[in-house]
């Protein structure tokens, strides 16, 4: 399109007339911020190096000791008054013998300690004539004793088959046999949970009695309890349970809890824990004062059971039950009624005479009897230190907050110094002193030992000998509890870690360098025990032989890194059950235990044969070397004296007479009477100048 000249010029005149345009308003001033440098982003985690290592596993587990079962049996003196005349006259005639072979053994025992303590004097010629003379007498006494014996018991065996017999019989007869004694004729069983009890008893004797009268009678009862005790040491699990199926609706109260207890370890040996567990809880709500078995021995098997059966919810609270039973002292059992005084005064019997003159001897000392029983009272028990281990497991594989636990505050005490002390040893300083300061807070306690050992070692790794002394004088004022009673640094196994922290201020016994196993060892050996330890019972049996016998062998491999997190995975050569049970653990726990660690590892660890039944049968055999003279004076001494075991020693004289010539041992130092510490090849042990010792009877354990 053209445009016009004119129309241009046009358009030129008109604006030249018109105002000049408003200005633009000035855009508003903003301070501009410079750009801002970007964040470098945080490094990745960087994992630690690795260490490889070989962990064989084969101790540091406990011993579920429960405790001793103490049957409320016939007493010998109420079963020999209960004897037909002719039974009691076969027993009598025991008795007799009984007491003529322990006169002879002492008056040997003093001929003995005479001869031997006369070295070159002129006497000894005539000494040592005395002493040969007292030995024959001793071994025709052993003789007359052994035919005694034997008469009795053929005599008693034909009593107890006459139609009209009595079934007080049977039970004299099994108890001859078994030729077994303790302090109060009572048969005592000490039993650990899931495990099975040692012994015999002559059972077929009163089996044949219990056929004699039913368990609606009192003889009847007492038949088939002694019968049960006698089932029980044989292992007769079947058996026994039928008997106490009998017993439970005739029971006087005071068998009920036992009775109980008994059919609930016997689920336990059978491996059903939860159905043990319910067993144990209704032999607690059924126990009186005076029963055969303890409210504080209930409490830890509910918790034994429960931990076993994996049930750790609920077997958290029976360890702090458990915890409480045992600092309550037990009730005494109620006192029983006098007998009514006689009309006439009764001639006594010999038993009764032999009862009243032994009194005294039996409050010091176990006497050997024909017509006792045996005791296998054990040392290996379930104290307060092993249920601490076993409530701090609970806390652990339930992920609670120690902090936040509900018991009282000793219990809690006990608890928190385990968790710190297993700190400590997994390398996690900063959480050993939490834990323990948390539990030194709560109280001064016997188990407040434990945490101060934490902090003391701590003190001694940082080289603060001022706090180190302060602690040390700070745990000296504590209370002293039982022995064995106080978490102490040596109550957890893996506490040996501590050990090593508490030496390492003496340089002389620190270990060199290359001998020193790598710190992360710590991490696994304790995370494997504490997976092991709940189902180490039930895992299989250990094949090959020698070195390469092994339960199973597991491989941990863990990355750690620098910031707590760790990456784990687990494998093993065996697939049964309780391995995996143990490899399902060992993946949820492990990085917890090893997220301290100081460096990652790939561990081979070794489940040894020893895992499933750690240690020996402890002092199960009670008493079985005494000493004392005599028939086995040791507490439960089964008779051994002579060729053998007894009498304080153990040789090859007629009894283990301390130094004699044979391998002696008892309590104290010295010679003859059958307490001394025996030597070698009969030396002569002390100068002419040392007094006899005195004769010391047997002490009394405590029930």
């Amino acid at each position: 399109m053209r445009v016009s000249p004119l129309f241009l010029a046009g358009l030129v005149v008109a604006c030249a007339g018109a105002p000049p345009p408003a200005p633009k308003p000035a855009a508003p001033k903003v301070a501009v911020a410079p750009p801002k440098a970007e964040p470098e982003p945080p490094a990745p985690p960087e994992p630690l190096s690795e260490e490889s290592v070989d962990v064989a596993v084969k101790d540091g587990f406990l011993t579920l000791g429960l405790d001793n079962v103490r049957p409320k049996l016939l007493s010998e003196d109420e079963l020999v008054q209960r004897l037909p005349y002719a039974a009691k006259r076969e027993v009598d005639a025991i008795f007799r013998a009984r007491k003529a072979l322990r006169d002879a053994q002492r008056k040997y025992s003093k001929a003995s300690g005479a001869y031997y303590r006369c070295d070159d004097c002129p006497q000894r010629a005539q000494l040592d004539r005395n002493r040969k003379a007292a030995m024959k007498v001793s071994s025709n006494a052993r003789k007359a004793q052994y035919k005694a014996i034997a008469h009795a018991e053929k005599a008693l065996d034909k009593m107890l088959a006459a139609p009209k017999a009595k079934p007080e019989v049977g039970i004299a007869l099994a108890r001859i046999r078994a030729r077994r004694s303790d302090l109060n004729g009572n048969d005592v069983h000490w039993v650990r949970y899931g495990e099975p009890t040692m012994g015999s008893l002559g059972t077929s004797a009163l089996k044949r009695a219990a056929e004699l009268a039913g368990p609606d009678v009192e003889i009847g009862r007492e038949v088939r309890h002694e019968l049960l005790n006698g089932l029980w040491a044989k292992g007769q699990s079947q058996l026994a349970r039928s008997v106490i199926a009998e017993l439970e609706p005739v029971a006087p109260p005071e068998w009920r809890a036992e009775l109980a207890f008994r059919s609930a370890l016997l689920d336990a040996l059978e491996g059903d824990h939860a159905k043990a567990a319910d067993g144990f809880e209704k032999a607690l709500a059924a126990h009186v004062p005076g029963s055969s078995v303890t409210r504080r021995m209930l409490a830890k098997a509910v918790l034994a059971a429960r931990y076993r059966a994996l049930d750790f919810e609920r077997a958290l609270p029976a360890a702090f039950q458990a915890l409480d039973e045992s600092a309550r002292p037990e009730p005494a059992p109620p006192a029983p009624p006098p007998p009514p005084a006689p009309k006439k005064p009764a001639k006594p019997t010999k038993a009764t005479v032999k009862a009243i003159a032994k009194t005294s001897a039996l409050s010091q000392a176990a006497e050997f009897g024909m017509l006792g029983l045996l005791s296998t009272s054990g040392s290996a028990d379930l104290d307060e230190d092993g249920i601490a281990r076993l409530a701090a497991d609970c806390v652990e594989r339930l992920g609670k907050d120690p902090m936040k636990l509900s018991a009282s505050a000793e219990a809690r005490t006990r608890v928190l110094s385990v968790l710190a002390t297993r700190a400590l040893y997994r390398n996690d300083d900063k959480g050993a002193r939490e834990l323990a300061e948390a539990a030194r807070a709560l109280g001064t306690f016997a188990a407040t030992r434990g945490a101060i050992d934490v902090l003391e070692a701590l003190a001694i790794k940082s080289g603060d000998a001022a706090l180190t002394n302060e602690l040390q004088r700070e745990k000296g004022g504590l209370p002293w509890g039982r022995s064995g009673t106080w978490t102490n640094s040596y109550s957890e196994p893996d506490a040996r870690g501590l050990a090593r922290v508490l030496r390492q201020s003496a340089a002389s016994e620190q270990e060199p360098e290359e001998d020193r196993e790598p710190l992360v060892a710590r991490n696994v050996r304790s995370v494997v025990r504490a997976c092991v330890e709940p189902v180490r019972t039930s895992l299989p049996r250990a094949t090959g032989n020698g070195k390469d016998r092994k339960i199973a062998t597991i491989t941990l491999h863990a990355k750690v890194f620098d910031d707590a997190h760790v990456e784990l995975s687990t494998s093993s050569d065996s697939d049964e059950g309780s391995v995996r049970q143990v490899l399902d653990c060992l993946n949820s726990m492990g990085p917890k235990v090893l997220a301290h660690a100081p460096s990652s590892v790939t561990a081979r660890v070794t489940l040894d044969d020893a895992v499933r039944r750690p240690g020996g049968w402890g002092s199960g055999l009670g008493g079985l070397v005494g000493d004392q003279v005599g028939e086995a004076f040791g507490y439960g001494g089964l008779g051994l004296s002579g060729v053998g075991r007894g009498g304080g020693g153990t040789g090859t004289g007629t009894i283990g007479l301390g130094s004699v010539g044979v391998i002696g041992h008892g309590s104290g130092t010295g010679v003859g009477y059958g307490s001394g510490k025996g030597r070698l090849g009969g030396k002569k042990p002390t100068p002419k100048t040392t007094p006899a010792p005195k004769m010391t009877p047997a002490p009394q354990k405590a029930p």
